[in-house]
C-alpha cells in the first residue's frame, strides 16, 4: 500500500490478488488472472471472458496468458 502526499492510497494488491501497471512486470504472469480493458491486451492473451456495457459496447476482458 503506498500512501501520497494529499491522502490517497494506492492498494497494490491483497490476499492472493496483485495489480500490475503492465503485464511485463507481473513476475508471476502464469496461471494468472487479468482483467483490463480492451485494446490493451497482449499479443499471446487467451480472452476468457469479455463484460459489456447495457449498449453491448465492451468495457473489461478477462484473459490468461
Amino acid at each position: 500500500m503506498e500512501r501520497e502526499v494529499l491522502g490517497f492510497v494506492h492498494v497494490n494488491g491483497f490476499n492472493n490478488y496483485h495489480f500490475v501497471e503492465s503485464v511485463s512486470k507481473d513476475p508471476n504472469q502464469y496461471n494468472t488472472l487479468y482483467i483490463d480493458v480492451p485494446g490493451k491486451l497482449p499479443s499471446n492473451a487467451k480472452i476468457q471472458k469479455t463484460f459489456y456495457l447495457l449498449n453491448g459496447e465492451k468495457v473489461l476482458i478477462a484473459y490468461t496468458l
